[in-house]
């Protein structure tokens, strides 16, 4: 009886261990998924269009969840305010709609980020959702398009594992490059600003008004207490196609 407990207890505590790298390795394998999505098909961006079958993934929303989830306290409402997490009355992060079948969520790829500086090779999902979270940097549906004129919002978690998400955005700072394929497009942005805020003020800086393409790189600050909002702000210098 005696041994049987030990190794039950020896069981569980190898399940312990490996579940989160197993988790990460799922994920990886969902975020290639998309990647490789995203680069084979010419997704237009376009709202008023449904994706086809081709352009998206489909996911158990209530898999591989882990503990970075809790981290992400931004919600916005339908008007785009900051809302508290700990409000029970909200479920997602935005108020978009997301294609639901068969017990299954859709994740809509529609570019990739590269960050050489930080190591990122990151797909970009339409709508900013706890689920897209999970996976991919998300898309906040109520700012510009890749590539419009405006502020294009882009966020990703910030785990305090080294190396995951925008964990290491803290190192982007003014002059440094970047790019996002989309579309058939690559647009390169150089980073003007790096700034750390509230939560609640991060609309000020989606509403500025711009007479250029501008992307905004949102994630968690600082680690690990998340109680403020590091925003990336950059310029879009150039568009070549690919």
């Amino acid at each position: 009886m005696l041994n049987c407990l030990i190794g039950l207890l020896a069981v569980l505590g190898v399940y312990f261990l490996i579940k989160p790298y197993w988790i990460d390795y799922k994920k990886g394998q969902i975020r290639d998924k998309l990647i490789d999505v995203a680069e084979a098909t010419d997704n237009t961006n376009e709202t008023d269009s449904e994706p086809t079958d081709e352009q998206l993934v489909w996911v158990d929303p209530e898999a591989y969840q882990d503990a970075e989830e809790e981290y992400d306290y931004f919600i916005p409402d339908e008007e785009g305010n900051y809302v508290a997490a700990s409000d029970p009355a909200v479920q997602e992060t935005s108020a978009a709609s997301q294609l639901e079948q068969n017990g299954l969520v859709a994740l809509q790829p529609i570019g990739v980020i590269d960050i050489s500086k930080i190591g990122i090779h990151h797909p970009i999902v339409e709508n900013l959702t706890y689920v897209n979270l999970r996976y991919a940097t998300a898309h906040y549906e109520k700012t510009a398009a890749i590539g419009q004129i405006g502020n294009c919002a882009i966020f990703a978690h910030r785990s305090p594992d080294d190396g995951k998400d925008f964990n290491r955005l803290n190192e982007v700072t003014a002059g440094d490059t970047f790019t996002i394929t989309a579309a058939g497009y690559q647009y390169s942005y150089t980073v003007e600003q790096n700034i750390s805020v509230l939560p609640q003020d991060m609309f000020s800086y989606f509403n500025t008004p711009r007479t250029e393409p501008y992307v905004i790189l949102v994630t968690c600050d600082p680690i690990p207490t998340w109680t403020h909002r590091m925003l990336v702000i950059a310029r879009q210098t150039a568009v070549t196609a690919v």
